[in-house]
């Protein structure tokens, strides 16, 4: 495991690990915070209205980890893309009615997913400075989810409640599936590796499973509880996921890709206060060039 974290690390010696991001509402409205990836002291980096019954989620930083992406649900229940600088400044709307958002690779255009007309939503790309959504794949088995650029730009992962994960090749929308029905979150590593969380069949919960390039698809976090939300490490060698595992709300955990080392950024023991249980969820992982 060792050799091949320093391979990983020796191929993209220009990328490193920055700052970890989850959406929390240890505050109130669910809002976006920032960790070291090392943990310490979370700080708040958004900071939607609580009168107004907004919420954050889905962070996702740019490439070269200057902007952060996350969705804002507003009050009507709509959702918009919103962008903001890592330290907190400079938040704005984007694009209205987005679901779900990733960066292309270079940085210049963001793959979302939007309402479609059947009810299972479609995949569009939309300019990285904003604009109007160009679908450019749609139909589904099932309602999509959770876009992700592969490293190349040439293709999108997203999850299809009635497949698994999609990987689409763009321009020709050709797919390949992986994991099975129910599969969700799609993340991929700088190398191709691709990890998701999918359910445990006739069982409760979720475990997290990877795959790399022309290897087959193995499990790597499975411990009987709701591991969801995976999402490779910018250097490829961890990977940052949610869980349930102490019983205590949700929490944020870090991992090597063996799944045997695993660590949370949280405080297990004092997770809940009062009978109430906090929820720390969806997590982003910070580029740094």
């Amino acid at each position: 495991m060792l050799a091949a974290a320093a391979a990983l690390t020796a191929a993209k010696p220009h990328v490193h690990d920055g700052m970890i991001v989850f959406a929390s509402d240890r505050a109130g409205a669910t809002a976006i915070w920032g960790i070291s990836a090392s943990g310490g002291t979370p700080r708040q980096l958004t900071h939607p209205d609580a009168g107004a019954r907004e919420s954050d989620s889905g962070p996702a930083f740019s490439p070269d980890g200057k902007q952060l992406l996350f969705i804002r649900e507003n009050g009507d229940f709509g959702t918009d893309l919103w962008v903001v600088r890592p330290n907190g400044s400079g938040a704005r709307k984007l694009v209205s009615g987005v679901l779900a958002a990733s960066f292309s690779p270079g940085g210049k255009q963001i793959a979302v997913v939007v309402p479609s007309a059947d009810g299972d939503n479609a995949l569009a790309l939309v300019p990285a400075a904003g604009g109007k959504p160009r679908v450019v794949c749609a139909g589904s088995h099932g309602v999509i989810d959770s876009p992700a650029f592969a490293p190349s730009g040439k293709q999108v992962a997203y999850s299809d409640a009635g497949r698994g994960i999609v990987v689409a090749t763009l321009g020709s929308c050709a797919t390949t599936v992986l994991g099975i029905p129910g599969a969700d979150d799609p993340s991929y590593g700088p190398d191709g590796t691709l990890v998701w969380d999918q359910p445990r069949p006739a069982q409760a919960g979720f475990d997290i499973w990877m795959k790399r390039p022309a290897l087959r698809a193995h499990r790597i976090v499975g411990n009987g509880s709701t591991n969801v939300h995976p999402v490779l490490a910018p250097a490829g060698d961890r990977l940052v996921f949610e869980s349930d595992e102490t019983g205590n709300g949700t929490q944020v955990y870090v991992t090597d890709l063996a799944g045997t080392h695993i660590v949370s950024l949280g405080d297990p023991q004092k997770a809940c206060t009062g009978g109430y249980c906090l929820g720390d969820s969806d997590p982003g992982w910070q580029p740094l060039r």
